[in-house]
């Protein structure tokens, strides 16, 4: 069972919960963005979760204005493209995660002006990213 950060907890009352439950069969889901709303930034995050790790969800971001002039927005991005430190959080991950981990691609890719467009640019999101990924985590199995 893997219980992911989201903005309802902070990440070290997900850990918390965890070490509560004692069990080998339960663990966290970090993903790298879900806890920008709580303020907890990627290295707090990865602090409170990493060693209970049994699933990574990668997700790039970025900041731009909002639309009304006033404040920020979080906007999706392909992986490796935003402002996530996605390369850090491997090796954090790799490092202190008691087993191996799953690793997801997920996106916050913002809605297109029409359906059409919308899974033309998940396609092309998708693509980007699986190749930026690949780049940072070897095949499983390794190849011969």
């Amino acid at each position: 069972l893997g219980i992911e950060n989201y903005d309802r907890y902070l990440t070290a009352e997900c850990a918390e919960m965890v070490r509560l439950v004692d069990h080998p069969l339960v663990g966290l889901i970090v993903d790298s963005t879900n806890s920008l709303s709580r303020e907890e930034p990627i290295g707090q995050v990865l602090e409170n979760m990493a060693r209970y790790c049994v699933g990574f969800h990668v997700k790039d971001y970025t900041f731009c204005r909002s639309n009304y002039g006033v404040g920020l927005a979080v906007i999706g991005q392909p992986a490796g493209e935003g402002r996530q430190q996605i390369p850090h959080i491997l090796e954090v991950l790799q490092r202190e995660a008691p087993h191996d981990f799953s690793t997801v691609l997920e996106s916050w890719m913002p809605a297109c002006e029409t359906t059409e467009q919308s899974l033309a640019q998940e396609e092309d999101w998708a693509s980007r990213s699986v190749a930026y990924l690949k780049t940072l985590i070897p095949a499983y199995p390794p190849q011969k």
